[in-house]
């Protein structure tokens, strides 16, 4: 076997090393948007690999804004953001350890301002 046959060879085989034992991608931040009389209110975003949770309060309308979320080990809880419109959002680590499964953002009190619920990854 000539020398370029065998470089060839070695860069292969490296390339598929490289190829197989490359980390799994990591998930992706999901930003979920809840809407109240056509103006955008707030957002809730799943990050750090799903692990984090945050609220974001963006209009001064008094209505204040929450993430709910529903983790895989099945922990339903919320944060909110307790600052209102100032700069800054609120944000938590489920209680559980658990990924956010799924989450959705409410304005106001109830559920009559929530966007539907999605995908937390």
């Amino acid at each position: 076997m000539g020398k370029s046959v065998r470089v060839m060879l070695l860069t292969a085989v490296a390339a598929l090393g490289m190829l197989f034992s490359a980390a799994p991608a990591s998930a992706a931040d999901v930003t979920v948007v809840v809407y109240v009389n056509g103006a955008k209110a707030g957002s809730g975003t799943s990050y750090s690999n799903s692990t984090m949770v945050r609220a974001c309060d963006v209009r001064a309308d008094n209505l204040g804004i929450r993430t709910e979320y529903i983790t895989a080990k099945g922990l339903r809880d919320s944060v909110g953001d307790a600052n209102g419109s100032a700069d800054g959002c609120g944000s938590e680590r489920p209680a559980d350890g658990g990924s956010i499964d799924q989450l959705r953002v409410c304005a106001g009190s109830g559920t009559a301002n929530c966007s539907p619920w999605q995908r937390g990854y």
